[in-house]
């Protein structure tokens, strides 16, 4: 990008906005410097405060999210995001889309989707999409009644039944208003009048057993009340196996959803697949091609919704011819439960059976980097099998990786990977049924315990390599165990992780807990952990810092709450803490959705005059949002927009309080040269691009004049048309349009 380039301003171009060293690892950053006045631009960053050269390298951290969402996808199939495991209850529409900041604000047709369904509002998007997708099953309206009747129901249905967006829907359905999800540990009993918003659809996902057991009728029939008084609904999910006192809330329990025709729900998910494409109109020709047909002719009546998202979303890109039928044939003709158990039996030498694992672990990653942690799983196995080291020589040359592929059922595949200077071209192993790795940890688990240690220790070593992309992978892969075996996986492997002093098992850590926070049945759990690490004066500063990773992206809790504890934890007088807790802020900032939330956070915590280093952290988080965030594109600019501008741009309410803050940044003494290098990066982009210059220069203007530091900001615009002749005119023009402010 052209604002790295190294160039001098005698040369005419743009200077880089930051010069000197590599950012350092923030794990023991030295104290902050004294502060220091705004840096001039044509100065290097060796002047400006120690604070913002201990800043976190942007370009690791968008590495470490990119690298788990790849993860995700690569070990959980084509579902990316989905568990698929016992009491898994997200909502499924198919492939994942992983959404970007871009992504959120782009129009175009429907795509495969699927969400994970976080606790606070449920955005219009997400119930537009089950909106569209939807498919009633048989006892539908059976519920439909139950709730227009009694304002609140229980519904007690399998796992996988389609029973969250069922409730959804209805709730949309009944509540045009709004639909929240309840924090997994509200406390039913507990709930009163200022809980609520009027006219609202409010669903919990999970009830807990112990909750369950001390509900009565006079509990079941108050929150009735409050909720016809408040104009709401409410809906609460209750698993197959957690009990209900008998006779005590009968009335209000719905038992089942019914069942859903399968080609009914298959044909819906393929027509709102196509949906403003060029071939809209073809769903019916394809659902009846002889050989679509004799796949659909396989599909039985208990085959879950999710199955036929799937399916459904696979023959959408055959439409497309973006995949071959017999690519989908192969997968729903499959290999059955016990066809996979003899593959694994056949896996049977060492070197092989690590391969496996490795790439159950690793799927669709490099060949090195499979072959690397193939062979120290191989290590540990043959010292249990092969006890005396003499004794495990082996020829070389015996076995081709082509060889290895065969047996593993998996194939190579050209692609690229992304390093800092660039794209290169690699080879990449893969499953040829990417079912298979979700598959073989499942079966190692619950299979081999003596076994499963010696992969839980080699997954524990994965995760503290100083290796992004190798410990995303075995955070997945731990996180996904953890659903099944959560006190074993955490107290052997994620405990470890989260209360080391090094940034990248830490990373781990907060990585691991995403997916059981994502399980209704461990939610709550997650949600008192994290809560336990932020809160309890016993726990060391290493938990907290953790926790501070891990809420920007749990689910198991809202948003709010997150704030909330984001809130006491910044109070701590640790620089590395802060650091974590500006980047979960940035993370939450990325969902429009919680924008106003943050926002207004941000104001409260840079206003604090109690705790000045909860001051000091809100205005590090304004500096990493304007810094590392996903800048906006924009149809009539060539240039990305910057988040501030942009938001300032587009909402009225958020505009001023951006400008507060942000002039607030322009003010702070340690944290000014921050705001100064942004406005030195949006003027060269301004530069660029001439749509830019007009809202740039109302939002300057604005920023000025809101924190009484107009005068100081043309002071720093002529500055830096003095020391760059290609910013001149762009700073004329700036100028000018203050002047043309000042004169309206």
């Amino acid at each position: 990008m052209a604002d790295d380039e190294d160039v001098t301003p005698e040369e005419g171009a743009d200077e880089p906005e930051e010069t000197g060293a590599e950012p350092q690892e923030p794990d023991a950053p030295p104290e902050p410097a004294p502060a220091t006045e705004p840096t001039p631009p044509g100065d290097t960053k060796e002047s400006a405060p120690e604070e913002e050269k201990q800043d976190t390298d942007p370009a690791t951290w968008r590495e470490v999210n990119q690298n788990f969402d790849e993860a995700l996808r690569a070990l959980l199939g084509d579902g990316g995001l989905r568990l698929g495991g016992p009491g898994t209850n997200n909502i499924f529409f198919g492939t994942t889309s992983v959404a970007t900041l871009g992504d959120n604000h782009a129009s175009g047709a429907p795509g495969r989707f699927e969400a994970t369904l976080r606790s606070g509002p449920v955005s219009s998007t997400l119930l537009d999409r089950i909106r569209a997708s939807f498919v009633e099953p048989a006892g539908y309206q059976r519920l439909k009644d139950a709730l227009e009747s009694r304002q609140l129901v229980f519904v007690r249905a399998r796992s996988g039944s389609g029973r969250t967006t069922t409730a959804l829907r209805l709730l949309d359905q009944t509540c045009r208003t709004g639909v929240r999800k309840l924090d997994p540990d509200t406390r039913l009993k507990a709930l009163g009048a200022d809980d609520f918003e009027d006219s609202h659809g409010y669903l919990l996902e999970s009830l807990d057993p112990d909750q369950a057991a001390g509900l009565r009728l006079f509990h079941a029939e108050k929150l009735s009340q409050l909720m016809r008084d408040k104009g709401c609904m409410m809906i609460v999910i209750v698993g197959e196996t957690v009990p209900l006192p008998p006779r005590e809330v009968d009335d209000f329990v719905i038992d089942e959803l019914g069942t859903i025709e399968p080609r009914t729900l298959l044909t819906r998910h393929v027509e709102w697949g196509l949906r403003g494409s060029s071939i809209e109109s073809t769903a019916g020709a394809l659902l009846s091609r002889p050989d679509v047909k004799e796949i659909i002719a396989e599909i039985t009546e208990d085959v879950p919704p999710r199955e036929l998202a799937e399916l459904g979303a696979l023959l959408v890109e055959v439409a497309h011819d973006r995949i071959d039928l017999e690519r989908v044939r192969e997968r729903y003709s499959r290999v059955t439960q016990t066809g996979f158990l003899e593959w694994f039996d056949e896996q049977s030498d060492p070197e092989q059976r690590a391969f496996v694992i490795a790439l159950a672990v690793l799927n669709n990653e490099t060949v090195t980097l499979v072959s690397d942690a193939a062979a120290i799983l191989a290590k540990r196995i043959k010292a249990v099998e092969v006890p005396r080291r003499f004794d495990r020589a082996k020829p070389l040359f015996t076995t081709s990786l082509t060889q290895r592929l065969e047996a593993a059922k998996a194939e190579l595949v050209q692609d690229t990977l992304k390093l800092k200077y660039g794209d290169v071209a690699v080879r990449k192993v893969r499953f040829n049924d990417d079912r298979f790795p979700r598959w073989l940890l499942d079966h190692i688990c619950a299979q081999y315990s003596e076994e499963f240690e010696i992969v839980r220790e080699w997954l524990t070593e994965l995760g503290e390599q100083n290796n992004d992309r190798l410990s995303m992978r075995a955070a997945v892969a731990v996180g996904l165990l953890s659903v099944y075996d959560f006190p074993s996986i955490y107290s052997k492997i994620i405990s470890a992780w989260a209360t080391t002093d090094s940034y990248d098992p830490r990373w781990a850590a907060a990585a691991a807990l995403q997916l059981p926070s994502r399980d209704p049945a461990l939610s709550r759990l997650i949600g008192r952990l994290l809560t336990d690490w932020i809160k309890k004066p016993t726990m060391p500063m290493v938990l907290r810092r953790t926790a501070a990773q891990a809420l920007g992206t749990t689910e198991a809790m809202s948003p709010e709450k997150v704030l909330s504890l984001l809130k006491y934890a910044a109070r701590q007088d640790d620089l590395v803490l802060s650091f974590m807790i500006a980047e979960s802020i940035c993370r939450l900032f990325r969902q429009p959705e919680q924008r106003p939330a943050v926002l207004r956070a941000l104001l409260n915590w840079t206003a604090d005059e109690k705790f000045p280093q909860r001051r000091e952290t809100g205005l590090r988080a304004l500096i990493y949002i304007s810094r590392f965030m996903d800048d906006v594109e924009v149809v009539e600019s060539a240039e990305e927009w910057p988040i501030f501008l942009w938001v300032a741009d587009q909402d009225a309410d958020q505009r001023q309080q951006v400008l507060t803050l942000f002039g607030r940044v322009l003010i702070a003494a340690g944290f000014m040269h921050g705001g100064y290098a942004r406005i030195n990066n949006w003027v060269r982009r301004a530069r660029r691009d001439q749509t830019l210059r007009a809202p740039l220069a109302r939002f300057l203007y604005d920023v000025g004049r809101e924190s009484g530091e107009l005068e100081s900001i043309r002071e720093h615009l002529e500055y830096l048309a003095s020391m760059k002749r290609s910013l001149a005119g762009t700073v004329r023009t700036l100028l000018l349009h203050f002047d043309e402010r000042i004169v309206k």
